[in-house]
């Protein structure tokens, strides 16, 4: 885990990967030069299986992922973000479909969303079964969740994150690398991820302008054209919403559209409550 100014939401994600099911072997966090609390924090949690690492400097999260790949000694790797939670048998899930499947690199799985706090979940995935991922798949940007992803360490330390992009660094690996991997994704809730709320334009804008970068690069011909317009319609749409101060008015919109099973959900809801207890 690589984290930066996350002081607000630090030790619950820490707290649910201490409580995994399966204990993982060794947790890696990596502060990106935090200037509030978050370092103190990670250290508070520090011990034989907890190692935090600070130089004091923002490299970037890219830079940081890799860092956090070679530091790595175990078979397997899990991306977690500071700002999310982990459902509490994620680990020992994906650990077993990859010791079942070792044809498979990457795995990631479904996932709840929330706002805010992790009570406040307002939607999740309904992903009807456990597949295999393939290149359209993986070219709408949608398909795998990073911080839900768990891998071969091996294959990520032969395929790093392109340190030049401050946005999309997941989507470029996966882009480049599906030609020669396979992906896989668990049809089942294992991960919390934190959404904005309301809608933070500039991050989408700068998302898109990255999408777009890297559909000129690496995209198949088929895609590349579709790819780099709509990225340049979202960045259109969006700078209009800005300019007519929509925020909010398409935030609300966006949580309406969302998939909604309110006791899916309520039960998500209890489930975290009781996990999440120290």
């Amino acid at each position: 885990m690589t984290f930066k100014n996350c002081e607000r939401t630090l030790a619950r994600a820490l707290i649910s990967i201490i409580k995994q099911t399966t204990t993982p072997d060794c947790v890696i966090l990596i502060d990106d030069g935090s200037t509030d609390s978050s370092l103190d924090i990670a250290l508070r949690f520090e011990e034989k299986k907890v190692r935090v690492f600070s130089d004091g400097k923002n490299l970037g999260l890219a830079t940081r992922l890799n860092e956090g790949i070679e530091l790595t000694k175990t078979k397997y790797l899990a991306r977690m973000d500071a700002d999310d939670i982990m459902h509490p048998e994620r680990l020992r899930k994906q650990k077993e479909y990859l010791e079942s499947n070792p044809i498979i690199d990457i795995l990631s799985t479904g996932y709840y969303l929330f706002i805010d706090d992790p009570f406040q979940i307002v939607s999740h995935t309904n992903f009807e079964e456990t597949k295999l991922l393939n290149f359209e798949n993986i070219a709408k940007g949608s398909a795998i969740l990073h911080p839900s992803v768990m891998g071969k360490t091996d294959w990520f330390k032969n395929n790093k994150y392109d340190a030049l992009l401050s946005k999309c660094q997941d989507q470029e690996l996966w882009e480049r690398t599906v030609s020669f991997s396979n992906f896989a994704r668990l049809s089942e809730r294992l991960f919390y991820y934190k959404i904005d709320h309301p809608v933070n334009i500039k991050k989408i804008i700068e998302t898109q302008l990255c999408s777009a970068k890297i559909a000129k690069a690496r995209n198949k011909s088929d895609f590349k054209k579709y790819k780099i317009m709509k990225a340049y319609a979202k960045i259109a749409f969006y700078k209009s919403c800005q300019i007519l101060r929509l925020e909010e008015y398409i935030s609300n919109k966006r949580l309406e559209r969302l998939p909604k099973d309110r006791m899916l959900i309520q039960n998500a809801k209890e489930n975290v409550k009781e996990f999440l207890k120290v």
